[in-house]
C-alpha cells in the first residue's frame, strides 16, 4: 500500500505530463486512422519507407534480366538516334535467333513512322519523279525495304512487348492504337478500386502494335516528394484497364496468362481490388492498382549490354539464352532519369526491371487495410506506456527507455518488413518522440524552477555532478533534519597560528584561500559534502544528501587525496617564501543528524551528534601520534578495502566508551610488502603491549626501527613503557589511553 500510495503521489505532482502524453497518443492514433492530416506525416513516412528500401536492398544483379542498352558506343558505330527500323528489325531477329532470349520489351514507344516508309517514299517519289511509273523496278526495290514493314515483320510470332503512355494534359489527344486492355470493367467494376483515370495517349503504329505480342504502358506513379516508390500496374481509360510494361513482360514469360482482379468482398457490398492473380503469380496491390516497387539495390542491379555489341557480333552465342531483355538508352539526352529511394538520380527502364524481379520472386511488399491497425496497437500500446512511465522516471532513464522503445517499434516494423508488410512507422515513432520531448519541456520550464532550487540549496555544499543527479528527482532530497549513517571528516593545519603571525592580512587572506580551493575541490571529486570552515579547519561528510553505502571508503580515500595534495602545496608555499604546513585528519562514521539547521537569520545543512565530536577529536589526536589520518574502529569496519595500522585504544574527554583508533596505510590491493610487514609486527609490538609484556615489546620495537625507520608513534610507545616499567598500571589497567583535554 504505501508503494502504490507513493505511485499515486508522483502521478499527482506530473499530472501536466499525463495530460500531454495521453493527448500526443490520441493526435496520432487519429492520423493513423486518417481522420485528421497531421502536416508533414506524409513526408516524414515516404522518408522512412526509403530508409527501409535501402537497408533492404541486397544490390545482388538478377541474372534473369538484361538492359540492351542504347549507349554512346552504340551511336558512335550506328548513327544517331533514331535508327531505321529496319536495323531494329535486325536487332530483334538477333535476339530471337542468335541468342535465343525469352521476352523483349521495348521502353520506347514507336509512335512516328519511319521517314523511310511505304508513304513517305511514295508522296517523294510522286513530287520528285512524277513521269516514272511507280511500277518501276527501283519503285518496287525501294517499296519492298519498307523499314516499318521490316519491323513489323520481325515481331510476328515473337514474345515482344511494346510501350506506351497515357496522358491527361490539356490538348492532349489521342495518338495511334491501343492493344487490347487487361481487364474490362465487367472483370473489374468501378466500386472496387481508385484506379487513376485517363483521357489520352499514345500508342504505337497500327501495323506495330498489330504485329507485337502485347504493350504495357510506362506512366510513372510520382509521390509528391518526387520519388516513384510504386508504379500503376493498371490504368482506365474509356472503362478499359491497360496494363503496365513490366506486368505485360512477365506475363510473356509464362505464356500470356490472363490477369485476373482479386476482389475482398465484405459485408454493405463494399468491394476492394486486394491485388492480380498471373498464372502462379499473385501480386498485391493498392486500392489504386499500384504496386510497391522491391528495389533490388543502386543503379546498375542489372547487367547491361551495348546494342553495338550484339550487332557486331561482339557477344558469346547464346549469351543471352533465356533472358527477359529490356531495351531503352543510357546515353545523355535520350536516358529516362527517375528520383526514386535508391538514389535522385536512378535508370527509369531499371524501375520496371525490378518491379519484374519482385513479381518473379513475390518480393512485392503489400500494405493490406489490417496494417493501419497494427500501427494504431503500437501507438497505443508504446504511447501509453511511456506516458505513464517518463513522469516517474529519472533523466537519464526517461531518456534509455525512450530509446528502448524506440529500439522496440523499429524492430517491430522491421520484422513486419521482413512479412512484406508495409506497416506505417512515422507515427509511433513521433509520437514516442513528442512525448518524450514534451516531458522534457514540462520538467525543464515547470518543475524545472523546484531543481534549480535545489541546486540554490546545495550548489554550495555538494560537487555539481551530484547536485544534478539530485536535481533528477527533487522530490527525494530535502533540507529537512533526519538521521543516516554517514562519516564525518575533520581536517585542520597544524600551527596555524604561528603561520598566520608571519603573514600579512592579504597574504594570509590569499594563502588560507588557496588552501581551501584546493582541499575542496578534492572533498567534492571524491562526493564529499562541504558542510563549513571554521577557521582554518576543514569539516565535511559522506553519505548526504545521497544516500551511499560506500561513504567510509569515500571518506577514507579522500583523505589520501588531501594529504597528497597538501604535501604539494606546502613545497609551493616554501618555494614562494611562504611558511610551510602540516594537516591533521579525523574520520569517523556512525549515526548522525543530517539536514537544514540554524536560526531563522542563518541556517546551513549540517551533521550533529556524538559521532561529529568524535570525529574532531581524533583530528586533534592526529599530532601526539605523529601520524597524518586518524579513523575510528567504526570507520575502519566500514571500508575494509584498506589496510590499517591500529594506532591505540582510547576514551576522549567527556565519553566513557572506548574506541579503536587506526592509521590508513594503504588499500590493500595497492599496499607494498614492506608496509604490510611493519603493520604486522606492530601488531604484534601492540600485543606485547597491552599483555603489559615490556620486554618483548621492546624487541619487537627494536626491530622495528631497525627495519623502517623511527616514527613518533614508536618513541610516545617506548616512553610509557619507560614509565611503566619504573611505576607499574593499576591492576586493573585495560592498556587504554584516556585523555583529558579536547
Amino acid at each position: 500500500m504505501k508503494f502504490i500510495k507513493g505511485i499515486q503521489t508522483k502521478y499527482q505532482k506530473k499530472s501536466s505530463r499525463l495530460i500531454l502524453g495521453l493527448v500526443i497518443t490520441v493526435l496520432f492514433i487519429l492520423q493513423t486512422l486518417q481522420i485528421i492530416n497531421i502536416p508533414g506525416m506524409r513526408l516524414i513516412e515516404q522518408q522512412l519507407y526509403d530508409v527501409k528500401v535501402r537497408a533492404s536492398a541486397h544490390g545482388n544483379v538478377d541474372p534473369r534480366i538484361v538492359i540492351l542498352d542504347i549507349d554512346e558506343k552504340s551511336l558512335g558505330e550506328l548513327g544517331r538516334w533514331p535508327w531505321n527500323r529496319a536495323l531494329i528489325g535486325e536487332i530483334n531477329d538477333k535476339l530471337f535467333d542468335d541468342q535465343g532470349i525469352s521476352v523483349l520489351g521495348y521502353d520506347i514507344v514507336w509512335a512516328e513512322p519511319d521517314p523511310l516508309n511505304y508513304d513517305s517514299v511514295s508522296k517523294v517519289w510522286g513530287e520528285v519523279l512524277p513521269e516514272v511509273d511507280n511500277k518501276h523496278p527501283m519503285y518496287e526495290a525501294i517499296i519492298q525495304r519498307d523499314p516499318d514493314q521490316r519491323f513489323a515483320d520481325s515481331m510476328k510470332g515473337r514474345n515482344i512487348v511494346l510501350s506506351m503512355y497515357f496522358n491527361n494534359e490539356e490538348g492532349a489527344v489521342k495518338a495511334n492504337v491501343l492493344p487490347p486492355p487487361a481487364l474490362t470493367q465487367e472483370q473489374l467494376p468501378d466500386s472496387a478500386h481508385s484506379i487513376s483515370k485517363w483521357d489520352a495517349y499514345t500508342g504505337n503504329l497500327l501495323r506495330i502494335t498489330q504485329s507485337a505480342s502485347m504493350a504495357g504502358h510506362f506512366n510513372p506513379l510520382v509521390d509528391n516528394d518526387g520519388i516513384i516508390r510504386r508504379l500503376p500496374l493498371l490504368l482506365e481509360h474509356d472503362g478499359n484497364y491497360y496494363q503496365g510494361l513490366s506486368l505485360a513482360m512477365t506475363r510473356m514469360v509464362i505464356g500470356g496468362a490472363p490477369v485476373e482482379p482479386i476482389i475482398i468482398s465484405q459485408e454493405g457490398g463494399y468491394q476492394s481490388l486486394e491485388g492480380i492473380q498471373i498464372g502462379p503469380f499473385t501480386i498485391p496491390l493498392q486500392g489504386d492498382a499500384s504496386a510497391y516497387v522491391p528495389y533490388r539495390g543502386p543503379e546498375k542491379s542489372y547487367e547491361y549490354v551495348s546494342v553495338s555489341d550484339l550487332l557486331n557480333d561482339r557477344l558469346a552465342p547464346k549469351y543471352l539464352e533465356n533472358k527477359l531483355v529490356i531495351m531503352g538508352s543510357s546515353a545523355p539526352g535520350l536516358r529516362d532519369q527517375r528520383a526514386t529511394p535508391m538514389g535522385a538520380v536512378y535508370p527509369g527502364i531499371e524501375v520496371h526491371a525490378n518491379m519484374i524481379s519482385g513479381i518473379l520472386d513475390n518480393t512485392i511488399m503489400e500494405a493490406p487495410a489490417y496494417t493501419m491497425a497494427l500501427a494504431f496497437i503500437q501507438i497505443a500500446i508504446f504511447g501509453l506506456l511511456l506516458t505513464l512511465l517518463l513522469p516517474i522516471l529519472g533523466a537519464v532513464t526517461a531518456t534509455l527507455t525512450t530509446v528502448v522503445f524506440l529500439a522496440g517499434l523499429g524492430w517491430i516494423n522491421w520484422y513486419f518488413w521482413g512479412l512484406q508488410l508495409v506497416v506505417p512507422i512515422g507515427s509511433p515513432l513521433l509520437s514516442v518522440c513528442l512525448i518524450y520531448i514534451g516531458n522534457l519541456g514540462i520538467g525543464y520550464f515547470v518543475e524545472g524552477r523546484l531543481q534549480r532550487q535545489m541546486s540554490g540549496l546545495f550548489g554550495q555544499y555538494v560537487p555539481a555532478p551530484l547536485v544534478k543527479k539530485m536535481a533528477e528527482n527533487p522530490e527525494k532530497y530535502g533540507m529537512q533534519g533526519q538521521e543516516s549513517d554517514l562519516t564525518v571528516l575533520f581536517s585542520d593545519i597544524r600551527g596555524f597560528t604561528g603561520i598566520s603571525e608571519q603573514l600579512t592580512p592579504e597574504e594570509l587572506t590569499s594563502y588560507i584561500n588557496e588552501y581551501f580551493n584546493g582541499m575542496t575541490k578534492i572533498i567534492m571529486d571524491q562526493s564529499g559534502t562541504l558542510d563549513k570552515y571554521i577557521g582554518d579547519a576543514i569539516m565535511a561528510f559522506w553519505g548526504a544528501p545521497i544516500d551511499s553505502d560506500k561513504h567510509a571508503y569515500e571518506a577514507v580515500k579522500a583523505t589520501f587525496a588531501i594529504r597528497n595534495a597538501a604535501l604539494e602545496l606546502a613545497a609551493s608555499f616554501k618555494e614562494r617564501g611562504l611558511p610551510d604546513f602540516n594537516i591533521g585528519i579525523g574520520l569517523n562514521s556512525g549515526k548522525m543528524r543530517v539536514g537544514d539547521m540554524g536560526s531563522n537569520l542563518r541556517r546551513s545543512y549540517t551533521v550533529m551528534g556524538d559521532p561529529v565530536n568524535l570525529g574532531s577529536r581524533l583530528e586533534g589526536l592526529t599530532k601526539p601520534y605523529g601520524v597524518g589520518v586518524l579513523v575510528s574502529e567504526y570507520t575502519a569496519q566500514r571500508a575494509p578495502e584498506f589496510a590499517y595500522r591500529e594506532i591505540d585504544k582510547v576514551r576522549v574527554k567527556g565519553k566513557a566508551t572506548v574506541v579503536a583508533i587506526f592509521e590508513p596505510v594503504a588499500e590493500k590491493s595497492d599496499i607494498s610488502a614492506k608496509e604490510s610487514d611493519e603493520i604486522d609486527q606492530w601488531s604484534k609490538a601492540l600485543e606485547c603491549y597491552f599483555a603489559q609484556q615490556w620486554g618483548p615489546f621492546e624487541k619487537h620495537l627494536g626491530q622495528l626501527r631497525k627495519a623502517f625507520g623511527d616514527r613518533v608513534l614508536y618513541d610516545l610507545y617506548e616512553s610509557r613503557v619507560k614509565q611503566f616499567k619504573q611505576q607499574p598500571p593499576a591492576k586493573d589497567w585495560d592498556g587504554v589511553t584516556n585523555f583529558e583535554t579536547k
